[in-house]
């Protein structure tokens, strides 16, 4: 008897449990490293407007998510969402991201648009995929001109190694996925492979022939939106850069109310050097610990934060983002209850079979005589 949770409830609690946990856990560990007299000392000498302020900027920081995934969306064959139904969406693919890895906020997202607003999920993906790619290039770029303005501010040979390392991985996700989109050739024709491979062994309805046809249909997205709507994802950029502002600008209200004293760009370089180190929630739930790793070396080495400080910056800019989490709880429940149990099920284990189901549906409508 399967244990795998199918339902908005249990995803949202699986969400709950996790955030607990795991700021349970950093709070442990500050605990221990800072001691209770100088937690006390630091948590009472923060101004009571400063926490209004954080999640303002929090939210300010969704917001351009949305409204990038929202840009992206309007590009050819345009879906028009409201932007607080986009934002809203985006809130649950916050929570998403927590118990679903990988691409989990992702294909909650287009689980949403698809069975909300009847967009097809190749559609969706294919502008997720450019919200991340945009975002990702942003980071990379923004990390690497505000290291350069800071060098020589005490970078240890480690943070630079793994800030190379963090580079590469960048470039290589870019060059696939831009290969991919300028020359969807290969994975079209892999597509048609696999279709026709599992014509020969299987039944004509066999998820290996579905996986063979969405393949082509995402290579499809991926190519028009590269070659036809470079306008709109350079206003993705824009949006991207917008974001990490937002993201430095919360740094450095925490980091000032803290008794630190850092400058714009040092809150700049920390937000992006820590959230290239912070890719590995892209493949684990709460992978975001590398993240709080390298804020926790960079608050000491570019704010020049003793220990004890450093890990109370980090909890609270970890409690912060965690608000977020906790907040997009209430959509998922919103957009997710009532939904069978069995198309939720393709969200826990990563089943295409539903995706598939309705690119083969979608394809073979466009195929019939007198479709548009």
């Amino acid at each position: 008897m399967t244990t795998t949770p199918r339902s908005a409830g249990r995803l949202a609690a699986v969400v709950l449990a996790v955030c607990t946990g795991y700021v349970a856990l950093v709070a442990l560990v500050v605990w221990l490293m800072a001691g209770p007299a100088e937690i006390g000392t630091l948590l009472g000498a923060i101004h009571p407007a400063v926490l209004p302020g954080l999640l303002g900027f929090q939210f300010l920081a969704l917001a351009t998510q949305a409204a990038r995934w929202r840009q992206l969306l309007r590009s050819h064959d345009p879906v028009e969402l409201p932007f607080a139904t986009a934002a809203g969406i985006q809130l649950a693919a916050v929570s998403g991201n927590v118990a679903l890895p990988l691409l989990g906020g992702d294909l909650v997202a287009s689980w949403i648009l698809a069975h909300r607003h009847g967009v097809p999920w190749a559609r969706s993906l294919a502008a997720s995929l450019y919200a991340r790619l945009t975002g990702l290039i942003t980071c990379a770029l923004l990390a690497t001109l505000s290291a350069l303005a800071l060098l020589g501010g005490g970078f240890s040979a480690g943070i630079g190694r793994g800030f190379a390392e963090e580079l590469l991985a960048v470039l290589l996700f870019t060059a696939l996925l831009l290969g991919v989109s300028l020359v969807p050739r290969p994975l079209i024709s892999l597509g048609h492979w696999v279709e026709r491979r599992a014509s020969q062994v299987a039944a004509p309805s066999s998820r290996r022939r579905r996986l063979g046809q969405g393949l082509m249909l995402l290579a499809w997205w991926l190519h028009t939106t590269a070659v036809r709507d470079r306008r709109w994802v350079l206003g993705a950029f824009c949006w991207s850069v917008a974001n990490y502002l937002a993201a430095g600008s919360a740094v450095m209200l925490l980091a000032r109310s803290l008794g630190l004293a850092p400058s714009p760009l040092t809150c700049l370089a920390l937000v992006t050097l820590g959230s290239l180190s912070g890719m590995a929630t892209l493949i684990a739930p709460a992978g975001g610990v590398l993240e709080e790793l390298a804020l926790f070396a960079l608050a000491q080495q570019l704010m020049g934060a003793p220990a004890g400080t450093a890990a109370i910056f980090v909890l609270g800019y970890d409690l912060l983002r965690t608000s977020l989490v906790v907040l997009g709880v209430f959509p998922v429940i919103h957009y997710l209850r009532g939904a069978p149990s069995d198309d939720l099920a393709s969200l826990w284990t990563r089943d295409l079979t539903p995706i598939l189901d309705s690119l083969h549906a979608r394809a073979a409508a466009a195929r019939a005589p007198g479709s548009p």
